[in-house]
């Protein structure tokens, strides 16, 4: 699915009913059609307003999700494009392995979950 990308997107979570008033259940349900397997996930929480990142993955697809409040992302490749996203809990971005200088801009408190297909020490380029 995402393995064909030239350029990185929006996504949105499904948002279920459940069966009760307690919860709303959110859920990413294309985990066999991502076209990469999870290798890693980790999670970034806002100390205070801030970029977080200027670094790129080259060989990593990634998914950011917003699990409170809501974060920017901004991906800049190095041929001048730009892309930038409003993360919310129900719009997320995938981020596709390209030459791109990822900042996530994090309000305080604001956690956000990334999804990644490769293990941390093979996906950092500082650039």
């Amino acid at each position: 699915m995402f393995e064909e990308l030239n350029h990185p997107l929006e996504i949105n979570f499904l948002n279920l009913e459940s069966k009760d008033s307690k919860a709303e259940l959110y859920v990413f349900d294309y985990f066999e059609k991502l076209g990469f397997s999870i290798k890693r996930f980790y999670f970034l929480k806002g100390s205070q307003p801030g970029i977080r990142g200027n670094h790129k993955h080259e060989n990593c697809f990634q998914i950011i999700v917003a699990i409170n409040n809501s974060s920017a992302i901004a991906l800049r490749a190095f041929d001048s494009k730009e892309y930038t996203f409003t993360l919310t809990p129900f719009k997320n971005a995938v981020v596709i392995p390209r030459n791109y200088k990822i900042e996530l801009m994090l309000e305080k408190d604001s956690i956000c979950l990334a999804l990644a297909s490769d293990t941390f020490e093979n996906t950092i380029t500082t650039n």
